[in-house]
């Protein structure tokens, strides 16, 4: 009987390639298989306080773009990005909704928007943590 190690064995064909380029990890796999990954601290988030209104009067607050640029290219645009928000629970700081922004083969901006402010010493900013995110697609 074969006793398989983990890295005898990939749902995406061989490990080709792995890498650590400016904080992000990538791994290329035989069958053009590509998963980059990261995480953002939250510093690339402060904004100034600028907000948008609903016709019910709630704020909603935006994070600065910060640009996150691909090691390895993807091939096309058809590759998926899954954010997640890392916080410290704080009373009265409500929702995260991460959302991407300028989404190409090179690179993409996550944003976030709260109903608290993003500038330095603002809730949402003071509860966050960092963004971590993970990038699957193709390179070849």
């Amino acid at each position: 009987m074969k006793v398989f190690k983990t890295k005898d064995v990939s749902l995406y064909g061989t490990l080709i390639e792995k890498g650590t380029s400016n904080g992000i990890t990538y791994l290329k796999y035989s069958d053009g298989t590509l998963i980059q990954y990261g995480v953002i601290g939250k510093t690339a988030f402060v904004a100034p306080e600028t907000y948008s209104s609903t016709s019910q009067g709630i704020k909603w607050y935006r994070s600065e773009v910060p640009t996150i640029t691909f090691p390895i290219n993807f091939i096309d645009w058809n590759y998926a990005i899954t954010l997640t928000v890392n916080s410290y629970y704080t009373p009265g700081v409500r929702v995260y909704m991460p959302r991407i922004q300028n989404k190409t083969t090179t690179s993409f901006g996550p944003q976030l928007t709260s109903v608290d402010n993003f500038i330095e010493n603002g809730d949402a900013y003071v509860a966050l943590r960092n963004l971590s995110w993970i990038a699957i697609g193709r390179w070849k």
